[in-house]
């Protein structure tokens, strides 16, 4: 299995596909490389693709050490690094559009572009339905069994009868994790906030958000608003999840904002 040792000596898990100009792929708390397959296997035709599993997530190492976007960040560079790539689309949803951001910021001249999937620059937003929603979050993390938390976590990315596939592919996506790791990786994400370096960033940028995410279109805009050279896409009836829910829109739309730089 391909692995890179960071300096830190923790391995970090990738995948490399197709050839040409770099595409790379974060996945969101709990995922791992594997919730890209409808995507690596699209884009793969016209770019090299290669997704990574962020530490404690997937193949890649779980360090018994702290936990955030930094960290994470710095490794995704590392990674890259060995793999010769200087410059890249970055491409990251929920936790991992966190990271590209983080990413963005410590390297602005890797990232020749970036999607941000239902996420954003902050997780500090402030809204008490998306304060309550965060404390609701914490509390399952912390309190109930790994079974049941990913269960109601499932149920609310994929609620629709005809999604039993996908719920069960999170809830066995999440069993393969250490509960103190989930918790940890859980933390840094609730805590991130890079509002204010994020408008420093000049490299087009695209906000890709279903209309029935976790944070709202409206919630987004502001940050659209502020960032130099970002646009917001909404995808109509679709949830955080967007990428596995609606893979053909998805990607079609990532192809046009890939199409249209230079």
């Amino acid at each position: 299995m391909p692995h890179i040792t960071t300096l830190s000596g923790v391995k970090i898990f990738y995948e490399s596909h197709g050839s040409g100009e770099p595409v790379v792929l974060l996945h969101g708390l709990g995922g791992s490389s594997r919730d890209w397959a409808p995507q690596t296997g699209h884009l793969s035709k016209n770019y090299r693709v290669i997704s990574i599993d962020m530490r404690g997530h997937g193949q890649s190492d779980s360090p018994d050490s702290d936990y955030d976007m930094e960290i994470i960040a710095q490794e995704t560079h590392e990674v890259l690094s060995a793999l010769s790539i200087t410059s890249a689309h970055i491409i990251g949803i929920s936790m991992g559009g966190m990271l590209a951001f983080e990413v963005a910021i410590q390297n602005p001249e890797l990232a020749k572009s970036l999607v941000i999937v239902n996420s954003g620059p902050t997780m500090q937003i402030k809204s008490f339905r998306f304060w309550l929603k965060k404390q609701t979050r914490r509390a399952l993390a912390l309190i109930a069994p790994k079974s049941l938390m990913s269960k109601v976590i499932a149920n609310n990315l994929f609620p629709e009868p005809n999604m039993e596939d996908q719920r069960q592919y999170f809830i066995n996506q999440v069993a393969l994790m250490n509960p103190k790791t989930y918790r940890k990786a859980l933390s840094a994400a609730l805590s991130f906030n890079q509002e204010d370096a994020s408008t420093t960033l000049l490299m087009p940028i695209l906000f890709i958000t279903g209309e029935f995410d976790y944070t709202t279109p409206e919630e987004k805009r502001p940050f659209v608003d502020k960032i130099p050279h970002a646009t917001m896409e909404i995808i109509a009836n679709a949830r955080h999840a967007l990428p596995i829910e609606r893979p053909d829109i998805f990607n079609k739309t990532v192809d046009n904002f890939l199409s249209s730089i230079a």
